[in-house]
Order: structure tokens, then C-alpha cells, then sequence
């Protein structure tokens, strides 16, 4: 078993960090499209995002598993789709289905939940592809 290393850690705040940016030129860029609520929410799920970048490089994480490069691998993987799924999407609803998929995938990070984040990065790259 292998915790995740500081560099690692440093790779989950660069695509997290990736995400809440696309997550947020969504926001402006379809702004007059989005009814006050869809902003308020692509709003709240950006800062949630970006605040999971600052966690994982102020923090070490206790994040353990068997095949960790594979489980980063795979969360990265998630992720870097979601972020390009974001900006050439422009239904808000299939935005905030990926933006919500990917703050559970960070929760999932945080709470040293390999099993969790694995399934959370499934479900981030359904949400993409649905």
C-alpha cells in the first residue's frame, strides 16, 4: 500500500483547480443564458472545487490504496475529461451534473476514501459521457 505523495497531491490541486476555472467560464460566458439559481449554483460547485485544489496542497493527504499511480491515473484521467466536457458543453444541467460529480470525487480525496474516490471518478466520467 502507498500514501499519495506530495507531488501527486500537487497533480489532483492542478486539476481540480483546472476544473473550478472551466466551471467558472461556464458561468460567464452562458451568463445571460443561466437563470439566477444556475449561476448561484455553478457559482457555490466552483468554489467548492477550487477550495479542493487549496486542501490538497495545504495538506497531507491520507490517501492509501494498493495501486495508487493506477487510482491517480484514473482520478486524473476523470477529471482532465471533465474539464474539456465543460467547455464545449452548453446544456447547464449536464454542467452541473459533471461540476456536482467532481465535488464528490474531492470529497471523496479528502476523506482518505480510496474506494469512494474510485467509484466518484466512474461516476464523474458517466456524467461527461451521458
Amino acid at each position: 500500500m502507498s500514501k499519495l505523495s506530495s507531488d501527486q497531491a500537487y497533480e489532483l490541486a492542478n486539476e481540480f483547480h483546472d476544473l473550478s476555472v472551466a466551471v467558472g467560464n461556464y458561468r460567464f460566458d452562458q451568463w445571460d443564458d443561466l437563470s439566477a439559481a444556475q449561476r448561484k449554483r455553478l457559482e457555490d460547485l466552483q468554489w467548492t472545487l477550487m477550495n479542493y485544489s487549496s486542501d490538497f496542497t495545504a495538506q497531507a493527504l491520507n490517501f492509501v490504496v494498493d495501486d495508487l499511480q493506477g487510482t491517480v491515473d484514473k482520478i486524473t484521467a476523470a477529471t482532465a475529461n471533465a474539464n474539456k466536457a465543460i467547455a464545449n458543453i452548453k446544456v447547464v444541467s449536464k454542467v452541473l451534473a459533471i461540476a456536482a460529480s467532481a465535488t464528490v470525487l474531492g470529497a471523496s480525496i479528502m476523506s482518505g476514501n480510496p474506494d469512494g474516490a474510485l467509484k466518484a471518478a466512474d461516476d464523474l466520467l458517466q456524467a461527461v459521457t451521458a
